[in-house]
């Protein structure tokens, strides 16, 4: 219940912040004195409080999945935080419902770092943690079945971690790169066998996603950083993360002429009830109907 409190509070304060002036957001941005420093592909998974709250793992691998049925405005409104809990709970167990069913899906074929290692050139899975100088990343797929529909979303997600850089909590510095990959899949794929030739069409798709995360990734550390704009995105993938939950976040942002869009978000724009232990987020839209705008884009002044 006190999760849920603290979404609605997070969510208020940055629709507020939003719609009252985008001038007012925080440039969205890695620390500058990371740039230059070696990253290695580690075997590790990230936490499931890392991915969402409501995630279930699927495997063992770094596959999530996570579903927003369950809930109802009604029975908050009408109940108060006893319908906040009742529907809290009711949406954990459709959550919990629906991993079980998941865990003899022929997607656990799939391993996020072999997928990762395979388009990352010289960077090897390692099974230990990166090294003083180092930043590490663990990449991971979430599975994101929205209300009734009957597909499921799919998101590539790297995330990385520099342990030599502290933030005020005195947690390691953490970012988290997001891909939504185009072409949503069948809800059959969760529970039933899919054709080889689906599993080897998606395995491309994820291919090339975590290709792209690792360029903006690169591009992100190298100092040559592109003219962003700002805007609010809205988009129902966005709800499969932490910081999306209510279907839309705000930062800077990067329309290519192709439809393609790049949005990071700095957590210090989101309310002071909200988690702070990863503070900076990429996401990456490649096509121009995954998303849409509550508000700009405009030039940072």
């Amino acid at each position: 219940m006190q999760s849920l409190r603290t979404v609605l509070v997070s969510s208020l304060a940055i629709f507020a912040s939003a719609c009252g002036n985008l001038q007012s957001l925080k440039v969205a941005a890695p620390p500058s004195d990371l740039s230059g420093k070696p990253i290695r592909v580690v075997a590790s998974v990230p936490a499931v409080n890392e991915i969402n709250p409501r995630a279930n793992p699927i495997g063992k691998d770094g596959i999530y999945i996570v579903q927003t049925k369950g809930g109802s405005l009604v029975a908050g409104l009408l109940f108060g935080p006893l319908g906040v809990a009742m529907n809290s709970a009711n949406i954990e167990s459709k959550n919990a419902e629906l991993a079980k069913s998941a865990q003899a899906s022929e997607l656990l074929q799939l391993k996020p770092a072999q997928e990762l290692a395979a388009v990352w050139a010289n960077n090897p899975v390692e099974s230990n943690s990166a090294g003083k100088d180092e930043m590490s990343v663990s990449p991971y797929i979430i599975l994101y079945s929205d209300d009734e529909k009957k597909e499921v979303f799919s998101l590539a997600g790297l995330k990385l971690t520099a342990g030599n850089k502290l933030q005020a909590s005195g947690k390691p510095w953490t970012g988290h790169y997001i891909y939504a990959l185009p072409n949503n899949i069948p809800a059959a794929y969760l529970s039933g066998t899919i054709a080889p030739e689906a599993l080897a069409s998606y395995r491309s798709e994820l291919q090339k996603a975590y290709r792209e995360l690792h360029e903006e990734m690169k591009r992100d550390f190298s100092g040559n950083q592109r003219t962003y704009q700002l805007a609010s995105v809205q988009s129902p993938v966005l709800k499969a993360s932490t910081i999306g939950f209510a279907g839309f976040t705000s930062g800077d942002i990067l329309q290519e002429a192709n439809g393609k869009l790049i949005a990071k978000v700095n957590i210090e724009n989101y309310g002071p009830a909200m988690d702070r232990s990863i503070p900076y987020f990429v996401w990456i839209f490649p096509n121009a109907n995954q998303y849409s705008f509550n508000l700009g884009p405009e030039a940072r002044k």
